[in-house]
């Protein structure tokens, strides 16, 4: 006969929510968390946008080429200074 083991923490279990409620927009919410940790984040309002955003930051970089396999993102670039 088989006897189920008991829960280590039973009072641990079930209280309280796994996640806790964004009081903002979760793309805000990433933003903010991506760049407290010294990340860099931009974003764009449109495909226009970005290919704008993008050639300031290559040209700020001094990139002379990219490498990229996305064919709809090398698309929408192709447009930049950049190639």
């Amino acid at each position: 006969m088989a006897q189920p083991t008991p829960i280590p923490f039973p009072k641990s279990e079930g209280q309280s929510p796994v996640f806790t409620p964004l009081g903002q927009d979760i793309e805000v919410e990433f933003a903010e968390r991506f760049t407290a940790l010294q990340g860099k984040f931009a974003f764009c309002f449109d495909e226009k946008d970005l290919v704008h955003q993008f050639n300031q930051l290559a040209l700020a970089q001094g990139w002379k080429s990219i490498y990229c396999i996305d064919d709809q993102l090398t698309q929408a670039l192709r447009g930049a200074s950049v190639s």
